[in-house]
């Protein structure tokens, strides 16, 4: 067993990892492991759903881009199984607005859309199992749609990165405790 300390925060500032983070699938390999216990590609299939040699696949590319981190090395037979975390607890992008050129915009446009893919189906499925009484706890959707000045807007997304904050920093209490997930999107509507 290695002596991995996940990082708190990791920062993607290069077009390889974008591209490693703009498949769907990687996007719900990460998401699988947001309850921070390692997995096995084995393991990892079997909650998924997909074929073990296509999460495989894509477990590795994440691990070669640096995003996944092997945790634990089992020897069980002819086998050798290997645990895996994300490199962060959260992931964030961080390009710098000047230095993005096409084929970096088209790596941030399959990102954002497997992210809002994968929002999208665990949102459903959330509504689904509240309403079939497989869970107690009903989704939540908000929304806004209001004109906002430039500095209002920055004064909004402070506002939300620092309520996110509180949150991520807040320890779990109770007795029943469900993962939970949040997606804020803030975007402009071009009305002309």
């Amino acid at each position: 067993m290695t002596n991995f300390k996940q990082e708190d925060t990791f920062e993607v500032t290069s077009l390889e990892k974008m591209k490693a983070l703009s498949h769907p699938l990687r996007q719900r390999i990460l998401a699988s492991l947001r309850d921070q216990v390692p997995k096995t590609s084995q393991q990892l299939s079997l909650k998924i759903g997909e074929p073990r040699n296509k999460v495989h696949y894509h477990i590795q590319q994440l691990h070669k881009a640096g995003l996944l981190v092997i945790t634990e090395t089992k020897i069980k037979g002819n086998f050798t199984e290997k645990y895996y975390l994300p490199i962060a607890n959260k992931i964030i992008y961080k390009l710098e607005e000047d230095s993005i050129n096409d084929e970096m915009k088209h790596s941030e446009l399959q990102m954002n859309e497997a992210l809002l893919n994968e929002h999208k189906e665990l949102y459903l499925q959330a509504i689904e199992d509240f309403f079939c009484q497989k869970s107690n706890s009903k989704p939540l959707l908000i929304g806004l749609n209001k004109e906002l000045s430039k500095e209002q807007v920055l004064e909004f997304k402070k506002d939300i990165e620092a309520l996110l904050e509180k949150w991520y920093q807040t320890d779990a209490k109770g007795n029943e405790l469900n993962f939970w997930e949040l997606a804020v999107m803030l975007y402009p509507i071009n009305r002309n």
